[in-house]
């Protein structure tokens, strides 16, 4: 060529151009018909994670698909200890715990390890009644930590092969019972179970019983609460309690024909029980180690 430029250079930026064009074009072409979109989307399905303050702004989400996953820093609000990761699905029931409704789409938690019962919605202030929250869990997952103070007005029940840490943070308090004798956490025919590091507590807030010698006592009568039932049971540890204002803290009970079967408290602090702290009927292999009663200054 005469102006002295050699000819690969130019005959490939040539092609180089033709290709840039030829791209250009298709995508183009895409943009029509709809299919760069698709393919945007597909990424998005299976690529990005949507993060969102919390359950309540993930729920107003416009840009959620069908695969897609999200996160919340928190249920309520943040950083309430509820944050949590979801897949976006069109299938299933939303419950608002662990299955959030999105217009037409439910986001599922995804479990990683040990569950919190914040994130499936539990206040765990002492205000909010998280009995409904915490009995869903307690029925549903069987790696439980706790790290707050959770009000309740009904028992927990506790399933077969579950793990209840409360690591020597967690408080449970039931509200007081005057009249109906109710249970904290109630085991009944199951098996495999450690409740541990937790406070059970609930108020002496009742008077004493009419025709009492004793008006100055008014206003200080325990709850009628039993801390642990347990009935017809099998490899139970209850372990590092704090408990107060209780009736009874472990009742353990079964028939003849199913007894009660290696069974452990320890580390057991009771304050202020006014029965007896510890029954046990038709149980075998009962080991109670270190138990702390602090007498109640109440009548027995």
């Amino acid at each position: 060529i005469g102006l002295g430029i050699p000819a690969e250079p130019l005959f490939r930026s040539s092609i180089n151009l033709d290709v840039q064009e030829e791209i250009n074009n298709k995508l183009d072409a895409m943009v029509e018909d709809g299919t760069l979109q698709e393919i945007i989307t597909t990424y998005i399905q299976s690529n990005v994670t949507w993060t969102f303050d919390t359950v309540a702004d993930m729920k107003l989400a416009t840009n959620l698909v069908d695969g897609s996953f999200a996160r919340t820093l928190g249920f309520h609000s943040i950083n309430d200890g509820g944050g949590s990761t979801y897949k976006i699905t069109n299938t299933g029931t939303a419950n608002e715990k662990d299955i959030i409704a999105i217009g037409s789409l439910n986001a599922h938690f995804v479990q990683y390890g040990e569950i919190k019962p914040e994130q499936l919605g539990a206040y765990g202030d002492n205000t909010h009644d998280d009995s409904v929250v915490l009995n869903y869990m307690l029925n549903n997952y069987n790696q439980i930590i706790l790290t707050k103070t959770y009000r309740i007005t009904d028992q927990l029940v506790i399933k077969s092969n579950t793990v209840i840490d409360g690591l020597n943070k967690a408080t449970i308090f039931h509200i007081p019972e005057e009249i109906e004798k109710k249970y904290v956490f109630y085991l009944n025919d199951v098996s495999n179970i450690i409740i541990k590091n937790l406070t059970v507590t609930s108020t002496n807030t009742y008077d004493s019983l009419p025709g009492s010698d004793h008006p100055n006592w008014n206003g200080s009568q325990s709850s009628n609460l039993v801390a642990f039932f347990n009935y017809k049971v099998h490899n139970i540890t209850i372990e590092n309690i704090d408990s107060s204002n209780m009736y009874t803290e472990v009742y353990i009970n079964s028939n003849i024909s199913d007894e009660n079967d290696n069974i452990v408290v320890k580390n057991y602090k009771s304050r202020g029980c006014v029965s007896a702290p510890i029954y046990s009927g038709f149980s075998k292999n009962v080991k109670i180690i270190n138990f702390d009663c602090i007498a109640s200054e109440l009548p027995i």
